[in-house]
């Protein structure tokens, strides 16, 4: 089931994963589960930045990180990568 997301919503990596860059990509584990999760360049940098900060600060983060691209399409693919996380278990949303 998708999770809806609002601007305001802070969303932190789940604690029962660890990652580790290899080669510029994230590579994350769910412990529980054991399921791994390889995340490309946009990913990467997103995950980093799991660590409480709302949909849109995370937005501003990716438009920093990425001048060249179109916010438009930094934010579908940050709408689809937390839905994504969200919805595996591997991120959650911080209560307010």
């Amino acid at each position: 089931m998708a999770t809806k997301l609002s601007p305001s919503t802070r969303v932190i990596r789940d604690p029962e994963t660890v990652s580790r860059e290899i080669d510029g990509r994230a590579v994350v584990i769910h412990l529980e589960d054991g399921r791994v999760r390889t995340l490309n360049p946009t990913g990467s940098v997103l995950w980093q930045a799991l660590d409480g900060r709302s949909v849109d600060a995370l937005l501003a983060y990716l438009v920093a990180a990425f001048p060249g691209e179109p916010p438009e399409r930094l934010q579908e693919d940050l709408e689809a990568f937390l839905t994504e996380l969200l919805d595996r278990g591997m991120a959650r949303i911080e209560p307010a």
